[in-house]
């Protein structure tokens, strides 16, 4: 099966990925500057985090989590769409806008 609509998919996933390990990268050495035991986090959220880490270091993982919430509908319809051969045009080029709009949302 080749549909355009899977190459956006594709990036969004991408992205995700990268911005996953940004918040790692960020997100564990800043818990460990700033005290955090990892042993007693069993349990909290990740948003718990907010009251000891800088906000610079938050609005990645903050961003990650809504890599991980909204886009599952886009990923429902752009599989639905390229399934049934309706995945090539306007709906491929309204996929990718949707991608670089979320790119762009991470980055500012």
């Amino acid at each position: 099966m080749h549909s355009e609509i899977l190459r956006p998919m594709v990036v969004l996933i991408a992205w995700t990925l990268v911005m996953l390990g940004w918040t790692l990268a960020t997100r564990l050495p800043a818990m460990k500057a700033a005290g955090v035991d990892m042993g007693k986090l069993v349990g909290t959220k990740g948003s718990d985090a907010d009251r000891s880490l800088p906000p610079q270091v938050q609005w990645k993982a903050h961003n990650h989590n809504h890599l991980m919430e909204q886009p599952t509908l886009f990923y429902a319809v752009c599989t639905v769409l390229a399934l049934s051969g309706t995945g090539n045009g306007i709906n491929s080029w309204i996929a990718w806008a949707y991608v670089g709009l979320r790119i762009v949302h991470s980055v500012v």
